[in-house]
C-alpha cells in the first residue's frame, strides 16, 4: 500500500498481486474485497480468501507484505490514510476468482486476470475496469459504468447494469457478449491492430440479428477461424480500423466507423452515424422520419455518402488510418 499526491489530491493506492504456480503456490487466487467503515477516519479494507490449502491462502512472509496492512493466512487486512483509493486486482496465473463487495468510498477499481480460466466480478457501487487475459474467462461489470477488456480465449461478458463498453479484440473465439440494462456499447478498435488500416479483412456487427463475425463480402463469416462470437442488449457499435459493416436496430443507436471504407446502417428512432474519418464510408439512416444526425467528412478527405439522414454535418477527420 502507498499514498501518493496527483494534482494536489492524496490518494492511496491498493495492488493485490495474485500468486503464480509453483512447488508452494499453486497459481489459483479466490479472493474477495470488503469494505468495512471505520469510524470517522477512512475505512479499512479486507482481502479475504476462501481457500482450504495453504497454495492458494496469503503468505505471510514479510518480505511478501505489504506495509500498512496485517496479514493472516486467510485475510489481509489494509488501513490507508485517505478515503480515495485505487484498488488494483492482479491474478496473474492460473484460475482466478476475483470480486469485491460493499465498496464505495475509492476510484475506479481494476481487475486483470491474466493467465488461466478467471471469474472477476466488479462492485454494485464503482464504476469497473476489468480485463479478462488469456483463458475462457467470466467477467460481471455488476452495477456502474464499467470498461471491459475482452482478449484472448473463449470468454463471457456480462455487463448488467450502468452504462457499460466492452472492447474485443476478436470476433470468432466463441464468445458472448451480453450488455444488460442500460446504455451499453461494443468496440472493436483493438482488431487486428498489427495489420495497417484497410489491410485485412473488417467487422460485421450487427445488433439487429445479433450476428458478429468476418466482414467478407458484405456478410459475416468465421470460415477457418474459429467458433462466431455472440452478443446481445447493445445500443452502440464502434468498428475497426478495417473496412466494416456496422448495423443498428429499432432503437436508438450511435455506430462510430473507423478507417477504412465502412457500411454504417441504422435503422428506427433518433440515430447518430460518426464517419469523419478520412475515407469512403457509405451511410443509411433508415427510412423513417425521425431526427438521424449523419457525421461525415469535408469533400477534401473523403467521400461518403448518405441516405434518409435528416441533418448531416462535415468534420475534420477523427479516426484517419486508426
Amino acid at each position: 500500500m502507498t499514498t501518493q499526491t496527483w494534482a494536489g489530491h492524496v490518494k492511496s493506492q491498493l495492488y493485490m498481486a495474485g500468486s503464480t504456480a509453483g512447488s508452494t503456490r499453486n497459481g489459483e487466487d479466490d479472493v474477495i474485497v470488503q469494505q468495512i467503515p471505520d469510524g470517522t477516519g477512512p475505512p479499512s479494507y479486507y482481502f479475504t480468501t476462501t481457500s482450504s490449502s495453504s497454495k492458494g491462502q496469503f503468505s505471510t512472509l514479510a518480505e511478501d507484505q505489504t506495509p500498512g496492512c496485517s496479514y493472516t493466512t486467510t485475510q489481509v487486512i489494509c488501513s490507508p490514510s485517505t478515503n480515495a483509493v485505487t484498488l488494483v486486482l492482479a491474478g496473474f496465473g492460473s484460475n482466478d476468482n476475483l470480486g469485491i463487495y460493499s465498496v464505495f468510498k475509492m476510484t475506479n477499481p481494476i481487475f486483470l486476470g491474466g493467465q488461466g480460466n478467471d471469474n472477476l466480478v466488479g462492485g454494485t457501487l464503482t464504476d469497473d475496469f476489468l480485463h479478462d487475459g488469456a483463458g475462457n474467462d467470466i467477467i460481471s461489470g455488476e452495477n456502474g459504468d464499467d470498461g471491459m477488456v475482452n482478449t484472448f480465449g473463449a470468454d463471457s461478458f456480462y455487463g448488467n447494469y450502468g452504462d457499460d463498453l466492452v472492447e474485443s479484440n476478436s470476433v470468432c473465439e466463441g464468445d458472448n457478449l451480453d450488455g444488460g440494462a442500460d446504455l451499453d456499447s461494443t468496440s472493436w478498435v483493438q482488431y487486428k491492430t498489427s495489420y495497417a488500416a484497410g489491410a485485412t479483412n473488417g467487422v460485421f456487427a450487427s445488433i439487429s440479428t445479433n450476428t458478429i463475425g468476418r466482414n467478407v463480402g458484405g456478410s459475416a463469416t468465421c470460415s477457418g477461424e474459429g467458433a462466431a462470437n455472440t452478443f446481445s442488449a447493445f445500443e452502440d457499435l464502434e468498428g475497426s480500423r478495417h473496412a466494416d459493416v456496422l448495423r443498428g436496430d429499432s432503437s436508438s443507436n450511435q455506430v462510430i466507423g473507423r478507417a477504412s471504407n465502412d457500411q454504417l446502417r441504422t435503422y428506427q428512432s433518433n440515430d447518430r452515424i460518426l464517419a469523419n474519418s478520412a475515407d469512403d464510408d457509405s451511410l443509411d439512416c433508415g427510412s423513417t422520419t425521425d431526427n438521424d444526425i449523419a457525421v461525415i467528412d469535408w469533400p477534401a478527405n473523403g467521400t461518403d455518402t448518405t441516405v434518409d439522414c435528416e441533418t448531416v454535418n462535415h468534420a475534420d477527420p477523427n479516426f484517419a488510418g486508426s
